[in-house]
């Protein structure tokens, strides 16, 4: 978060990219170089009907669709990450119990079929978004996922709203991803790029320092009777207190 709170010494895609490797450790390199090969094949000739049959998009793929699928993929890892329950939940998609290491098993499999990561990226990703139903025949990316100033996801419907402009104004999460530490392409996002975003949606202007004054910050001196727990398979633990 962009407050003055305590920062832990992972990023939260980093966090996620350890969540799958923990699952297997041949994943997140499959991830990796999946999303490389999207960024490669929309280079050359005849790409929409590779990336429109590989993802199975409902819709022909384009090149302006190119930054709203990336965010698809990346979002279902994310999501995945933050509801790795141990029971099967239905939260943000009817999940099995364990989806991350689901969704790797699933990626495994389908490189032991094709050999080929950005196949197995999607087939990865597709797991949020189809459940373990399987009841969709092809994926509309702008009805699963909605671009937000939460770049890990804000979900859909009046509740992503509700956070959306949360986020805008009480909790700015500005966390970039950047390949290197995590799976992810890069991804630059920041307090002038969030306050671009909230003030052309709400006309509002993040507070970086709201959250520290209401909620807590680095400073526990004048607490006490308070019990702190951190699951490090939590994302949350991102922003939970690594010190007293």
């Amino acid at each position: 978060m962009m407050a003055k709170t305590v920062h832990p010494k992972q990023e939260f895609f980093e966090i996620v990219t350890v969540d799958y490797k923990a699952a297997d450790e041949r994943c997140p390199d499959i991830v990796r170089k999946g999303f490389s090969q999207l960024y490669s094949i929309v280079q050359t000739p005849g790409y929409q009907a590779s990336v429109t049959e590989t993802f199975k998009l409902c819709k022909q793929f384009d090149i302006s669709q190119f930054n709203h699928l990336v965010g698809w993929a990346r979002n279902a890892m994310l999501m995945m990450a933050m509801v790795d329950y141990p029971y099967p939940a239905e939260f943000m998609g009817k999940l099995p119990a364990w989806p991350v290491k689901h969704s790797c098993k699933m990626m495994l499999e389908e490189m032991d079929r094709s050999g080929n990561e950005m196949r197995a990226l999607a087939v990865g990703a597709g797991l949020l978004y189809n459940g373990t139903d399987g009841t969709k025949s092809c994926f509309n990316i702008y009805d699963d996922f909605i671009e937000c100033a939460d770049i890990t996801g804000c979900g859909t419907g009046p509740e992503a709203k509700a956070w959306d402009f949360q986020c805008c104004t009480e909790f700015q999460l500005a966390t970039p991803s950047n390949n290197v530490t995590d799976m992810f392409p890069p991804l630059e996002w920041n307090l002038d790029i969030a306050s671009k975003y909230c003030e052309a949606n709400y006309k509002v202007s993040p507070d970086p320092v709201d959250a520290s004054l209401n909620y807590w910050s680095a400073d526990f001196s004048a607490a006490s009777n308070i019990i702190f727990s951190n699951g490090l398979l939590d994302l949350g633990t991102l922003e939970g207190c690594w010190r007293t």
